[in-house]
């Protein structure tokens, strides 16, 4: 293996070879163009590809300096690889892509190491690049403190539904009739058409007795009538009684003696 990469993440140079010269399989190629294509490279068990961009760069001795970047680095796990050049033996490779964050507890800067969960002897601590390892009874302990903060019913040996409890108070159908409305409760406090309708009227009536003023207007009536000659306020007649047409008076009864001008 030639070491390890970090996942999804650009410029990440690393070395490859030695290139060797294939005529006397010996002396270090230090002359060769690769160019990306001649990269070849499979993923994690992934379909085979060109590496994504970039080629390699003679160091020393052989070594080429390629830079990885985030389409080369996306899947975690072993990323296998072959250069294939002219004037050079073959030569492959293999790296292991690891997910970021395991990537930088081993080494970015101040890396503390990755901690691997392991069971040790009671009573004994296991250091693993410096970090103490729970132990059994620190497993115990921590154990202890979370039964502790859960009711009662989950912490004696098993999960306790209380499905006693819940029937008790469970929204039945039963409950649910009882207080349903039905159409019955509705016909008993109906508005049916002749409730409406007599309520309409009442209303209608209270409103132009109010609004109009029935006592004023017979009031008003009475008042008119008062200011009528006698004639026309006589039991429903209306009396001519004509004195006079076009300024000319006008004489007679029509009985014994004839309509006419006065001479």
């Amino acid at each position: 293996m030639n070491g390890f990469l970090k996942q999804s993440t650009a410029s990440q140079a690393r070395l490859i070879g030695p290139f060797l010269d294939d005529t006397d399989f010996k002396t270090a190629a230090t002359g060769l163009t690769i160019a990306n294509t001649d990269i070849k490279l499979r993923a994690n068990g992934t379909t085979l590809s060109n590496k994504n961009s970039g080629g390699g760069t003679h160091q020393v001795n052989g070594m080429y300096s390629v830079t990885w970047d985030a389409t080369d680095t996306a899947n975690v796990g072993e990323l296998h690889g072959s250069v294939v050049v002219a004037g050079s033996l073959p030569v492959f490779f293999t790296y292991v892509v690891l997910e970021e964050a395991v990537y930088d507890s081993l080494f970015a800067a101040s890396a503390t190491g990755y901690q691997i969960p392991i069971w040790a002897a009671a009573n004994s601590t296991v250091n693993l690049s410096a970090t103490t390892i729970k132990t059994a009874t620190d497993v115990e302990t921590d154990t202890a403190d979370i039964q502790s903060r859960l009711p009662a019913a989950l912490v004696s040996g098993r999960i306790d539904a209380s499905v006693g409890a819940m029937a008790a108070s469970v929204l039945t159908a039963t409950a649910i009739a009882a207080d349903a409305i039905t159409a019955a409760k509705i016909a008993t406090d109906a508005i049916d058409a002749d409730a409406l309708a007599a309520n309409a009227i009442t209303e209608i009536q209270s409103g132009l007795a109010t609004a109009v003023g029935v006592s004023a207007v017979e009031t008003d009536t009475q008042d008119i009538q008062s200011r009528l000659p006698a004639a026309l306020s006589a039991a429903g007649n209306i009396k001519a009684d004509v004195e006079a047409v076009n300024g000319t008076q006008i004489i007679g009864d029509g009985s014994s003696t004839a309509w006419g001008p006065a001479p």
